[in-house]
């Protein structure tokens, strides 16, 4: 399907460190021939959050970037900022956000010399008013977390996803178990419902080559990759205190240097990009994966992490605290909920490090991007060939479930 050009939406910008997969999916597309305009949403007219990403004000400054052949990034901004906060009125600002668009997102495309897509990608909630900036394509929502309980306005959340959802083509949720509590709640047509798990890239999946990067750090390493905020850092902090291995953390350092003094055996690494994240995983020794008390009933709920892919893709065995969506997907981790079941843990699997690891590589082998892409292929080539009617649009946010 080359020749075509797809909108894909999402809150990050191009570059990031994050392994965002819906960035994963669009690489595959641009490296298919297809032309990628990765759009963020809109910028408010003035600043008002200090957690914005530089790099999305960035993408608008200069009015956009090809950031690599088949590939133009770009934040717009707008003179009407959308927010949950609104008792009222959120669909039609929804629409005004991307309407007011200054300048218009249509002319930026034209004056780029770049073709209106053919699909519109929606990944996030404030994508809801670009199907009335590029009418009659077909709308594919990916859903890759359970947004309501992640909000700090879960209602109002909730209705939006109602909306966001039940105006697409296809939605496609990272979690089987999502999918279908998702389904039912918010009413949604079976036919309509796809599940598209994460995946890793089939490079990861080779043994390690080169010089060791944590040359300085002792073994066993324990690693910990991801969004520290929602992880459970007196649990990493534990294993580091009890001598169980190094603890090497990959993302973001602040919320550990707040919690107080370091343990010795804990390393903040930093962020790092994906292709670092890989080369580091694969000479660590255990995947941990972990949430905090405030965040793992939804992560249970409608979560499918994917350092699980990462730390199976390096031949790691994995522990975890249990969760929904690892039963389902068969997963090869080892569960512990409690730092007492950490400390008897984690030993039992570095003793059986290299047949857990093995199982674990052979099962990441069957989750791979190129996999992801052909079924992500199939699905696109059907609504475009034969696009199903628009589904209703609902009549307002005063409807509920």
């Amino acid at each position: 399907m080359s020749g075509r050009s797809i909108l894909f939406c999402r809150e990050v910008p191009w570059e990031t460190e994050l392994p965002v997969s819906t960035r994963k999916l669009a690489e595959r597309f641009a490296d298919d021939g297809w032309q990628v305009l990765w759009i963020a949403p809109p910028l408010a007219p003035w600043p008002i959050s200090k957690k914005l990403d530089p790099r999305l004000v960035e993408q608008h400054v200069g009015g956009g970037r090809h950031v690599r052949p088949g590939v133009f990034a770009y934040t717009p901004r707008t003179m009407a900022p959308f927010t949950l906060r609104l008792p009222t009125g959120r669909e039609s600002l929804a629409a005004k956000t991307w309407q007011w668009c200054r300048p218009n997102l249509r002319e930026v495309l034209r004056r780029e010399g770049l073709a209106e897509p053919d699909v519109l990608w929606i990944s996030n909630l404030r994508g809801l008013g670009l199907a009335d900036v590029f009418p009659k394509r077909p709308v594919l929502w990916q859903v890759t977390d359970d947004y309501p309980r992640l909000s700090r306005t879960p209602k109002a959340c909730r209705d939006l996803c109602r909306l966001n959802f039940g105006q697409a083509d296809a939605a496609v949720f990272s979690s089987p178990v999502l999918a279908e509590r998702s389904t039912q709640e918010f009413g949604l047509d079976p036919q309509r419902v796809h599940v598209l798990l994460h995946g890793v890239d089939e490079e990861r999946l080779a043994p390690p080559r080169g010089a060791d990067p944590l040359v300085g750090i002792t073994g066993p390493r324990i690693v910990y990759v991801g969004n520290t905020e929602r992880a459970d850092r007196g649990a990493l902090r534990f294993v580091a205190e009890r001598g169980l291995g190094s603890v090497v953390v990959l993302g973001d350092p602040r919320p550990f240097q707040r919690d107080g003094d370091l343990p010795v055996g804990l390393h903040l690494l930093g962020r790092r990009s994906p292709g670092e994240v890989g080369r580091v995983l694969q000479w660590c020794d255990v995947g941990l994966i972990s949430y905090g008390a405030g965040h793992l009933e939804a992560a249970d709920v409608g979560g499918n992490p994917m350092k699980l892919y990462e730390y199976a893709a390096a031949g790691l065995p994995i522990v975890s605290p249990p969760l929904s969506i690892l039963d389902r997907l068969d997963a090869p981790v080892r569960y512990a909920a409690t730092h007492d079941e950490l400390a008897r843990t984690i030993p039992e699997v570095l003793a059986q490090r290299r047949l857990l690891g093995e199982r674990a590589r052979a099962w990441a082998s069957g989750h791979t991007w190129g996999a992801r892409y052909d079924q992500v292929g199939t699905l696109l080539g059907a609504l475009l060939t034969t696009r199903p009617s628009a589904p209703p649009r609902a009549s307002g946010l005063g409807d509920r479930a």
